[in-house]
């Protein structure tokens, strides 16, 4: 056999043996759960970036009534007014018979309804001069923001859980969920990957639920809200 025959045929098989070691770790890796960190320089891309505006938003809503803020309350309208979004193009099904669940304090969390919100809070000048100016920002359509978080409101009663059919992340890109609800309270959000494992989890007693994680290749995730409270809630989901 001639020294170029040996040099083909061990070539051959050193390919053969590095594309078996693919395969093979391919298939593990997306048994595993579909997780890895931060890649290196990883940036937010646009979409992400409107829903942290989104998160911003809710905790200002929190923040304003719990501390009779007002201020709060119209930063929030003008955040909201101003965020892009785009109905989210993913089914949810609510399972689990509703409980007799306790009608908290109705809310208004649409800028109009913060506006009102905060000019019953005060009556202060500043207030009032802040709440017309906000009043004239929503009356304006937003210019050039499109391509928004997708965003899915709905409503779930105490002993309820509301689970989305599968919603596709990139790998490498940073993934995020997250649910607003009216009024504090106690839920479970999780996101699990297509083999079950479980990604992510916020447990919080609060008005906002939040989780993030990135994939380690572009895949369905299954998220899944738990009620565990005695609590009825009126809740967005939005999603990069």
């Amino acid at each position: 056999m001639t020294k170029r025959r040996v040099l083909l045929s061990t070539t051959v098989a050193t390919l053969g043996i590095c594309l078996a070691i693919l395969a093979n770790v391919s298939g593990q890796d997306k048994k595993g759960p579909n997780v890895q960190q931060a890649p290196k320089g990883a940036k937010d891309n646009q979409k992400t970036k409107y829903l942290h505006d989104l998160e911003l938003a809710y905790k200002l809503i929190q923040f304003g009534r719990d501390n009779k803020h007002a201020e709060s309350l119209l930063i929030a309208a003008q955040i909201l007014h101003q965020t892009p979004t785009e109905a989210l193009k993913v089914e949810h099904k609510i399972e689990g018979e509703a409980k007799k669940s306790k009608e908290g304090k109705k809310v208004d969390n649409s800028p109009a309804g913060l506006i009102a919100e905060a000019k019953k809070m005060s009556s202060a000048p500043h207030v009032a001069s802040l709440a017309a100016a906000t009043q004239k920002i929503i009356e304006e359509e937003p210019r050039g923001r499109v391509g928004g978080p997708g965003l899915d409101k709905f409503s779930i009663s105490a002993g309820q859980t509301v689970n989305w059919n599968a919603i596709n992340f990139v790998g490498g890109q940073r993934a995020e969920v997250a649910v607003a609800t009216d009024l504090k309270g106690s839920l479970i959000l999780e996101v699990r990957d297509q083999s079950g494992n479980l990604i992510a989890r916020d447990t919080a007693f609060d008005n906002l639920f939040q989780v993030y994680w990135y994939p380690a290749f572009t895949g369905p995730f299954f998220v899944r809200l738990i009620n565990t409270d005695n609590i009825f809630f009126n809740c967005a989901l939005a999603t990069n």
